[in-house]
């Protein structure tokens, strides 16, 4: 529950920028977006140490914050990623790293 509310509001505020500003991946930039990766780590953090919530508590919001960064990016990639553009014979982006997108084998130079 609280992973989707993150996700939810992040795409809520992040969409509608994205959309106007890279119309063409709007998708792509919302779901790479980790606003919250740090604020939340810290925060969670925070409330551990002051004992604000217990331990378990803890657990379920670092989880929740770790997955809201990671789950997104690895749909981003995976589904939304944009086309790779190859220059003088060697990736510009997306190739080597993270396979081939699509399941486009690479281009031979």
């Amino acid at each position: 529950m609280f992973l989707a509310a993150r996700l939810a509001a992040k795409s809520g505020a992040v969409y509608p920028f994205a959309r106007r500003y890279v119309t063409a991946h709007a998708t792509f930039t919302t779901l790479l977006m980790s606003i919250g990766l740090t604020f939340g780590t810290i925060s969670a953090t925070y409330g551990y140490t002051a004992g604000i919530i217990d331990r378990a508590q803890f657990s379920v919001l670092v989880t929740v914050v770790v997955l809201t960064a990671v789950l997104p990016t690895a749909i981003a990639q995976r589904f939304f990623s944009p086309p790779t553009r190859v220059h003088c014979g060697a990736a510009v982006f997306g190739w080597y790293a993270w396979g081939h997108p699509r399941g486009v084998p690479a281009p031979q130079p």
